[in-house]
């Protein structure tokens, strides 16, 4: 059989094997290690060509049935990454701007259940709201999608909620939201971008905080979780700074503060 072999530069990274149809056989760490194969689930090609993904399913002795993403970016070598002020925390570091191509930004709420919709939907609001008086062209829309593909498809972006993946085996600690990112680190560019949230990590600080005997309020845990992951939607990174509130900190994520609306406004000018 003709075989294809996409082998990148860096070795830390696997070799990827297609057939002569370029369907995904598998993958190996090394040309001497043995093929470890691969199922296709589904393959996406970004609208504008500028990328493909592969999502694959694999069987490893060890750590059992494994779900991989992978997505192939053609560089574009027209732009460079641009700069701003260090103070805010970007993708690629503190200043360095990854951002999508249009300050127009949108995501689809991808869930037919209605609470989840309306913890999802205020808590994007919340970023319209904290805009609504800034002079800005940053623009927040969202719509409800019942029946969409997969988080690796590049043409679509979504707020995902999964019932079935316990993240943290700690009952104290939960990583209740993911944001995963596909960037274009030298052309400063988000290539696509999808909002995990874990419900069963929710679910788990709800028991924790019933058998402390502590209030818990749903609403609240879905609405900052989702506010803050949309944060980094953006580009934002983290700022873990004290003495500068952020929603992007894990101390107070009750709001969208004056240093948030600054980092977006410079990073979308």
């Amino acid at each position: 059989m003709l075989r294809n072999i996409y082998r990148p530069d860096d070795n830390n990274y696997p070799s990827f094997v297609f057939d002569s149809n370029f369907n995904l056989l598998g993958t190996y760490q090394s040309q001497d290690s043995q093929l470890f194969k691969l199922t296709p689930i589904h393959y996406s090609l970004k609208n504008d060509k500028s990328a493909f993904s592969i999502l694959a399913k694999g069987n490893d002795e060890e750590f059992g049935v494994m779900l991989i993403s992978v997505v192939f970016i053609k560089p574009d070598l027209r732009k460079n990454v641009s700069h701003g002020s260090t103070k805010y925390n970007y993708l690629l570091g503190p200043g360095v701007k990854a951002r999508w191509s249009s300050p127009e930004i949108n995501i689809d709420l991808c869930t037919t259940d209605v609470a989840r919709y309306y913890y999802a939907q205020k808590a994007i609001e919340s970023w319209q709201d904290a805009f609504a008086s800034s002079d800005t062209k940053m623009k927040f829309k969202f719509s409800q999608k019942r029946d969409y593909p997969p988080f690796s498809d590049l043409n679509s972006q979504c707020v995902y909620f999964v019932n079935n993946l316990i993240r943290e085996a700690d009952e104290k600690y939960s990583n209740m939201g993911t944001t995963f990112l596909t960037l274009d680190s030298q052309a400063g560019k988000i290539i696509d971008s999808d909002i995990i949230i874990w419900d069963k990590e929710i679910n788990k600080i709800r028991n924790y905080y019933q058998k402390e005997g502590h209030e818990f309020n749903e609403q609240q845990f879905y609405y900052e979780t989702i506010m803050h992951e949309y944060g980094h939607y953006l580009g934002l990174d983290h700022q873990f700074n004290p003495n500068v509130p952020s929603v992007m900190s894990y101390a107070d994520t009750s709001k969208i503060r004056a240093y948030d609306i600054e980092a977006i406004n410079e990073l979308y000018r």
